[in-house]
């Protein structure tokens, strides 16, 4: 009879929570962005889910500029 042991698991650090550089100017991923700050350490499933979605916003054609909305701060 063969005995199974299963492997212990692969630590991999920082793998999922990938950087993603938003676009320059786009008031969505600069929205983003500074979510993706708030979260990192503290909800880490919620900044990766920023990062997906600055890799996957449409920036052509650009609808909004960070110039013309107002700040908001936390």
């Amino acid at each position: 009879m063969t005995q199974t042991v299963q492997e212990s698991p692969v630590d991999l650090p920082g793998a999922l929570l990938p950087n993603a550089e938003p676009n320059p100017g786009c008031t969505v991923c600069g929205f983003l962005a500074m979510r993706a700050r708030q979260y990192r350490g503290r909800d880490d499933s919620a900044a990766t889910d920023c990062a997906v979605e600055i890799r996957n916003h449409p920036h052509f054609p650009v609808k909004l500029r960070a110039e013309t909305l107002p700040v908001v701060t936390w």
